[in-house]
């Protein structure tokens, strides 16, 4: 009885230390994604994944104090996914202004290269002749 106590509780020791060592990587690669994003001005324009990904980002670290290795990975990579998600809604809204203020420049330079129609000239109008019946002087 004494020997199976005391392999169980040397398998329940090697369990807890199963999680291995701190996942550097990932940790890296959601700091180095979510600096990415903070560039490409997610914080103006998509600041909620910005923000979900910092959050994220700081319980994986939280999760290495912990030594929870495993929910640290599985935190740092969703905290990458979410730094990407909030970049690429950057660079779109970016993008979709750009794009907006080629068409009012084009709009702008037609409407500028477009002659003016010709507006015709009033119609000259001669004063009013009036019609009266001539009348003789009476002598």
């Amino acid at each position: 009885m004494k020997r199976i106590t005391t392999a169980w509780m040397a398998m329940l020791v090697l369990g807890a230390c199963a999680g291995g060592e701190p996942p550097r990587a990932e940790l890296g690669a959601a700091d180095s994604a979510i600096q990415a994003a903070q560039r490409s001005g997610a914080a103006e324009r998509a600041p909620v994944e910005l923000n979900n990904a910092r959050m994220k980002y700081q319980s994986a670290n939280a999760a290495v104090r912990d030594e929870d290795y495993d929910r640290a990975a599985r935190l740092a990579r969703e905290a990458e996914i979410d730094a990407q998600l909030a970049a690429a809604k950057a660079q779109a809204a970016t993008s979709r202004d750009a794009a907006r203020q080629v068409r009012e420049d084009a709009t702008t330079l037609q409407r500028e290269a477009t002659p003016a129609a010709p507006v015709a000239p009033a119609p000259v109008r001669s004063p009013p002749i009036s019609i009266r019946p001539q009348t003789t002087p009476v002598q």
